[in-house]
């Protein structure tokens, strides 16, 4: 348990967080899952007690890790900043340089569509997923083969 708080403690804070609060934090996070764990634990399944424990300690802590960036990340820009550049003609109001605009213009409708609510609304996946009515897998694929489609029509653009 000890080796797993060592390797919690060194992942950088939150920018929402003291360090002092952030340690405090995952502590109680790491404790809280190793109790569960602990309860959990079926000696039937053929693994190590510490084993068992330290793997469910460690998913919980970077899951709950991995909430705070998002909420931090999220929490920092303003609503209106995100919400106002889908679909708008404006030039200047995404942080998006021309070149790349004018890329995601060029893709077809429903990769767009997708583009902008993974990357410009920051949806996850899996929310993007339910509304298509398809698996977060097929979102992912589509969401892949969008980007490689930007990746190329960047490198073809002639730079100033």
């Amino acid at each position: 348990m000890r080796k797993c708080l060592r390797r919690i403690l060194r992942w950088s804070v939150p920018p929402n967080w003291s360090a002092a609060d952030w340690h405090e934090e995952m502590c109680c996070a790491a404790d809280e899952a190793a109790w569960q764990a602990a309860c959990e634990y079926d000696t039937d399944r053929g693994t190590p007690p510490a084993a068992f424990v330290r793997s469910r300690v460690l998913a919980a802590a970077l899951a709950h890790y991995r909430r705070e960036w998002a909420y931090a990340i999220h929490s920092s820009r303003p609503a209106s900043e995100t919400a106002a550049c889908v679909g708008s003609s404006q030039t200047d109001c995404c942080p998006l340089n021309d070149a790349v605009r004018c890329a995601v213009a060029r893709l077809p409708d429903e990769q767009r569509r997708l583009i902008e609510q993974i990357c410009v609304l920051q949806r996850t996946e899996e929310d993007v997923a339910r509304d298509l009515g398809i698996s977060r897998q097929a979102v992912s694929l589509r969401k892949c083969h969008a980007l490689a489609l930007l990746r190329s029509a960047l490198m073809d653009t002639p730079r100033p």
